[in-house]
């Protein structure tokens, strides 16, 4: 009876050491998944060209890596500009409407609004501006 006795605290204490250990591992592994999770809320405020391409590559069955090859750059830029932490360069908006068989002016326009946000979005005159933009560019047509 003793023996079953001291079995059963070793392997409590056994199981409560593994137990440690998975949280002290899986700890900082949770505070990275909720801080991913946060960081996506954080940097995903504007991103229609990025989702719009998303959109046109799954569509079209093209994966990353080629996309990626028609752009003469790597996978890790174009998963970039889909999530939006990356904003592509204007020839290569170009090239990404040609393979993925989209509007080229929807496509420019969607980049041109991604890049304008980003330039004002922490503005407190950035309506006001806008509308003077808009304004101007109705005068100047």
């Amino acid at each position: 009876m003793i023996y079953v006795y001291r079995y059963s605290q070793t392997a409590n204490l056994v199981t409560s050491a593994r137990f440690a250990v998975f949280l002290y591992l899986s700890t900082p592994l949770l505070l990275c998944l909720l801080l991913s999770i946060f960081d996506k809320t954080i940097f995903t405020y504007m991103n229609h060209l990025g989702n719009r391409i998303r959109e046109l590559r799954e569509l079209n069955n093209i994966k990353q890596r080629e996309l990626a090859a028609f752009l003469s750059t790597d996978t890790a830029l174009i998963s970039k500009i889909e999530k939006g932490t990356r904003q592509p360069k204007r020839d290569q908006v170009i090239s990404l409407a040609s393979l993925l068989k989209a509007d080229q002016e929807e496509l420019i326009s969607l980049w041109l609004a991604d890049k304008v946000y980003d330039v004002i979005k922490d503005e407190n005159m950035a309506d006001k501006a806008l509308k003077t933009v808009s304004k101007n560019m109705k005068a100047n047509k």
